[in-house]
């Protein structure tokens, strides 16, 4: 059982890394610490899990470490295309639709499923500690999925999507709010069956419960603050008509598009919705003439990339609070 346990465990370390090199090509050095990053942070965390729940003989060992190095690949690919995706946001050069990217993620998503499938029939009695990392597998490649699918409509379509940013960062709050309590409620799991005692694993678990609750709640804080943002923005600033849009027949000053629903500053300026949003995070005032806004007219505003961890990375952070 043991040398079947490592046969599996290398043959999915190769067709990963087969995988990787063929959609990714090339890492770039960023990317690879951030790989080793996620590793060490996963492989911390499972040792935490493991030895606070199982006690077991060695061939029990064997199959949880193959179970864990399997799930622990697929984060890691899940990782590297939320890293890919972010460079691919920031080039300049548009490439269109990358379908090997997104065969990819399906991969992903049918192995999750398939080593799902594998846990419950022959490691039932434990599954609901193994579900923890199938749910969050499908909801950080599925938020990717999202984002890559934004990213390919606005480098294909010549049409403008306007709510498109908001669509992204409500995706990006549902599923990181998900994940964040499914790994909640996966730790107070590991803490009830382990019991409370005076030790490190129980101090560790503790730890984790924190920081899990800490960064719950500022994500949750932070989608009241976005929500809050989008009702002042329309409050504030009205909705450009067709004649204003006609009469200036402008592009919009901050992305260089081509206006077809505007909002209008005081200044009878027009700019996108998305963009204004995310220019006032920073500067307020007007684009185009600076003319300055007050932050009572303002209001609060929340800056769409605040936060640069996403998906499991939230999880298994290299950072805790």
């Amino acid at each position: 059982m043991l040398g079947l346990a490592n046969a599996l465990v290398a043959v999915v370390s190769l067709v990963r890394k087969a995988l990787v090199q063929f959609v990714f090509g090339r890492l770039a050095l960023s990317q690879v610490h951030h790989s080793y990053d996620r590793i060490l942070n996963f492989v911390l965390f499972k040792v935490v899990s493991v030895r606070a729940t199982l006690d077991a003989d060695w061939e029990d060992l064997a199959i949880w470490t193959a179970a864990y190095c399997s799930f622990g690949a697929l984060y890691l690919v899940g990782g590297l295309a939320r890293d890919h995706l972010e460079g691919l946001r920031l080039s300049p050069a548009q490439l269109g639709v990358r379908w090997g990217f997104v065969a990819l993620m399906q991969l992903v998503l049918v192995a999750t499923m398939g080593l799902g499938t594998l846990c419950y029939l022959f490691l039932r009695p434990l599954f609901s500690l193994l579900c923890i990392e199938v749910l969050t597998i499908m909801f950080d490649v599925g938020q990717t999925l999202v984002k890559y699918a934004a990213y390919a409509w606005d480098s294909d379509s010549t049409e403008s999507w306007e709510a498109r940013s908001d669509a992204v960062l409500l995706c990006e709050f549902a599923t990181d709010i998900c994940i964040l309590m499914l790994t909640l409620m996966h730790y107070v799991h590991i803490l009830l069956i382990n019991g409370i005692a005076l030790n490190i694993v129980s101090v560790l678990v503790f730890f984790n419960i924190r920081s899990i609750s800490s960064k719950l709640l500022r994500k949750t804080q932070k989608l009241r603050a976005f929500r809050k943002a989008i009702e002042s923005m329309r409050c504030q600033f009205p909705d450009a008509t067709k004649s204003d849009i006609l009469r200036f027949n402008d592009r919009c000053s901050i992305c260089r598009e081509i206006l077809v629903t505007a909002k209008k500053l005081p200044c009878d300026h027009l700019f996108h919705r998305s963009c204004l949003r995310s220019w006032l995070v920073r500067h307020l005032s007007c684009p185009t003439c600076r003319i300055t806004l007050s932050s009572a007219d303002v209001g609060q505003w929340v800056a769409p990339a605040d936060v640069l961890e996403h998906g499991s990375d939230l999880v298994f952070a290299a950072t805790n609070t």
